[in-house]
């Protein structure tokens, strides 16, 4: 009796890699905000003797600080208590639980270090076919090393949609 041979898709070589959240990270921003809440909070004390105009920015300021301490640790660490990861990679899809996001494999254009705009340096940036958008994923938000992370998007992208 002959053998048949079925020919696999190459995504059935790249099972389901999961992303944790570094915690020791979100400590460290955790009191960097914290930190700087304080900082505003206490400006904003000082100025209240007369309302004036930098009073409303230590104000302002305060509460910015409050709501980058509720997207910037308190949503991850409500991940991290119910064991969710940072990062999902399958063969169809990217789960972004940092910024909230999916995004199928064969809708990525590129993937790559951030570099040259300020605002892209630090991240790794998610370029999406005909799109101006750009998904920007925190590495220091996930425990592994930049490199290693970067080097399975690519692939994973490559080899699972690209």
């Amino acid at each position: 009796m002959a053998q048949q041979h079925t020919l696999h898709s190459k995504t059935e070589f790249y099972p389901e890699k999961k992303y944790y959240f570094s915690g020791k990270n979100l400590v460290i921003i955790a009191i960097l905000t914290a930190f700087f809440f304080l900082i505003s909070v206490y400006a904003f004390s000082k100025s209240l003797t007369k309302i004036s105009f930098p009073t409303f920015l230590w104000a302002l300021s305060a509460i910015a600080m409050l709501l980058m301490f509720y997207i910037s640790v308190f949503l991850p660490y409500q991940k991290i208590r119910k064991g969710e990861p940072a990062l999902i990679l399958t063969n169809t899809i990217l789960i972004d639980n940092i910024n909230f996001r999916r995004i199928k494999w064969r809708e990525v254009k590129s993937i790559q270090k951030g570099t040259g705009l300020e605002k892209d340096q630090g991240y790794i940036i998610i370029e999406i076919k005909n799109s101006e958008a750009v998904m920007r994923i925190p590495p220091n938000y996930v425990k592994v090393k930049e490199e290693e992370l970067l080097k399975e998007l690519q692939n994973y992208h490559q080899n699972c949609g690209g």
